[in-house]
């Protein structure tokens, strides 16, 4: 059961944070002429559905990580890391959402996706430290300013080609 908890766990990170990447990076090269195309939309669709099943074999393991943590002594809110891993797929929903509808700057929003996916990813390695939940999310909001600086130095960058 846990070998198959951790597959799961491993594939959803797998395809979230690869195809969050090349979703963000492909997503700013598709922009610089101000628009994007029927080729690029296609490819971006492609991205995102696999985004999204990373997304939801993530959910499936936290959900499952979170039950099993209900059928133990153990308080379910004493896991710091699982509940920041929940928080994390609870903001790229939300942010997703924002995105789709046009309710958040383009600028802003990849920033923290990817913030995001990096900030589950991070959590993941170091799962069995004990960071406090505090610790975790500002951490998270760093990644997002290192988001935002990294996609305004590769929307230069890509401009001056």
């Amino acid at each position: 059961m846990d070998l198959l908890l951790s597959f799961i766990g491993t594939l959803g990170l797998i395809l979230a944070v690869g195809s969050s990447t090349y979703a963000i990076t492909f997503f700013q090269q598709s922009i610089l002429d101000g628009k994007i195309d029927r080729t690029e939309k296609r490819f971006l669709h492609t991205v995102y559905f696999i985004l999204r099943l990373g997304m939801l074999l993530l959910v499936l393991s936290v959900i499952w990580r979170m039950v099993l943590l209900g059928f133990t002594d153990t308080p379910i809110f004493s896991d710091q890391t699982l509940w920041f891993q929940f928080t994390l797929l609870l903001a790229v929903n939300i942010n997703a959402i924002l995105m789709d509808r046009h309710l958040i700057p383009m600028w802003l929003g990849p920033a923290i996706a990817g913030g995001s996916w990096y900030g589950y990813f991070f959590s993941v390695i170091l799962a069995p430290s004990t960071f406090p939940y505090s610790f975790l999310l500002l951490s998270w909001t760093c990644l997002i300013i290192i988001f935002i600086l990294f996609l305004r130095i590769l929307g230069e960058f890509s401009r001056k080609k």
